[in-house]
C-alpha cells in the first residue's frame, strides 16, 4: 500500500479480511473496487480480539475506516 487506502476485492466471496492495520496507521480508508453498491449501505467493522463493532453508512465505493478498529 503506497497511500492511506486499503483496496479489496470480493471476486466470489461474501466477507473478507484485511492484512493488519495498527494504531498508528490511522486515517486509513477502505476502497472496494469490484462491487456494485446501491447509492448507500453499510459497512461493518468488528475487533474479534474485543468483542466491539461498528456499522458505518456510506454513499461511495470508500469508507474510512474508524480508528478505533485500527
Amino acid at each position: 500500500m503506497i497511500d492511506n487506502i486499503l483496496r479489496v476485492s470480493f471476486k466470489h466471496e461474501r466477507r473478507i479480511e484485511s492484512r493488519p492495520l495498527y494504531q498508528y496507521d490511522y486515517g486509513q480508508v477502505l476502497k472496494f473496487i469490484d462491487l456494485q453498491l446501491p447509492p448507500a449501505y453499510e459497512v461493518h467493522f468488528s475487533n474479534h480480539e474485543h468483542g466491539e463493532s461498528k456499522t458505518v453508512l456510506t454513499t461511495s465505493n470508500e469508507v474510512v475506516i474508524p480508528d478505533e478498529f485500527l
